[in-house]
């Protein structure tokens, strides 16, 4: 097993010769997060013949103390599964298993599965991707009629939707639809700075676009999608509930779908959904996407951090949902780094 610095041409080369890959192994997620939350940046492969070639590999951030270390593949991603070709799935889950003891981390996360080897029967989470096609026509006859409708809403009510051009589009008006949905959910919002560099690190170099829908000169939602390797990738997305009557998201999610189609992108993903989440997971199916188990893989030790029992995880939750803003916005930039 060797260890690539993220940033190195030699990671760097084989995340962008990759047919699989996607925008969370490339290094610049990676650096993002590692700059972020002050976690250690790494990528770790397995070599086929000698020291030659990389025939697997994932992006790695060490996270927590030097002796509660843990390597996650990677921490606040939906998915990140193993570049690795089927025939060298196992070799690889062998040697990152042997990495793991030798270096004495606690475990390693991967956020997916391995190819070759039998996922486990229990999943707590799903994907959703759409097919895209260079006729728009062609993926909106896929979606259903209350999509449609929903479309049509948005367009009698003048929504205009707009791409994001400077970084205080981000951090300023996605930013307040995000703190205000956030806060509905009854969970922190992210620090302010990781607004800042994703726009700096991510957007701005053009692994991504924002759109804002507006209804006269009022912001009522927003979306950052995430763009890398001819897959779309839906990745936060806010509104006011005020509009929803007019499903300003609805027409958020179909102009970043028309841009994949002009664009020659073939696949939109929606992202992870937690198997309870019955509202998204329908929404998400109504849009045409193919519903898939999600599995991640842990080697090590299989015991999880010690977590919040789930009555004080409502209670916390419910109490969000009832406090000021404020209070959204600080639980985030004061403890946001420990929920990786």
């Amino acid at each position: 097993m060797t260890e690539l610095a993220i940033d190195g041409p030699e990671w760097g080369a084989y995340v962008a010769a990759h047919s699989e890959s996607c925008v969370f192994h490339h290094p610049s997620w990676t650096l993002l997060l590692a700059e972020c939350y002050g976690f250690r940046p790494f990528a770790l492969a397995a070599r086929t013949d000698g020291a030659a070639t990389l025939g697997g590999g994932i992006p790695v951030l060490e996270v927590g103390t030097i002796r509660r270390a843990r390597w996650i593949s990677q921490p606040f991603t939906d998915s990140c599964p193993p570049l690795v070709d089927a025939r060298f799935g196992p070799l690889l889950a062998a040697e990152l298993d042997a990495a793991v003891l030798a270096a004495g981390v606690r475990r390693l996360e991967v956020r997916g599965s391995f190819p070759g080897l039998e996922a486990p029967d229990h999943f707590d989470a799903v994907t959703h991707a759409l097919e895209l096609d260079d006729d728009p026509d062609v993926v909106l006859a896929r979606v259903s009629r209350h999509v449609r409708k929903n479309l049509r809403a948005g367009e009698r009510a003048g929504l205009v939707v707009r791409r994001g051009e400077t970084e205080r589009d981000l951090t300023e008006t996605f930013y307040r639809l995000q703190l205000e949905t956030r806060r509905r959910l009854g969970v922190p919002i992210q620090p302010r700075r990781w607004y800042r560099l994703l726009w700096r690190k991510i957007l701005e170099p053009g692994l991504g676009f924002l759109l804002l829908a507006q209804r006269g000169a009022t912001p009522v939602a927003g979306a950052v999608f995430l763009a890398w390797n001819r897959t779309l990738t839906a990745k936060y997305s806010a509104s006011t509930a005020a509009e929803w009557g007019i499903r300003p998201n609805d027409r958020v999610f179909w102009e970043a779908m028309l841009w994949g189609c002009e664009n020659g992108y073939h696949t939109f993903d929606f992202g992870r959904t937690d198997c309870a989440a019955d509202g998204l997971r329908r929404f998400k199916r109504a849009w045409g996407g193919v519903e898939r188990p999600l599995h991640y893989t842990v080697f090590g030790s299989p015991a999880g951090d010690r977590q919040l029992p789930s009555t004080v995880t409502a209670l916390v939750r419910e109490t969000l949902r009832h406090s000021p803003l404020v209070a959204t916005r600080a639980l985030g930039e004061l403890f946001y780094r420990f929920a990786a």
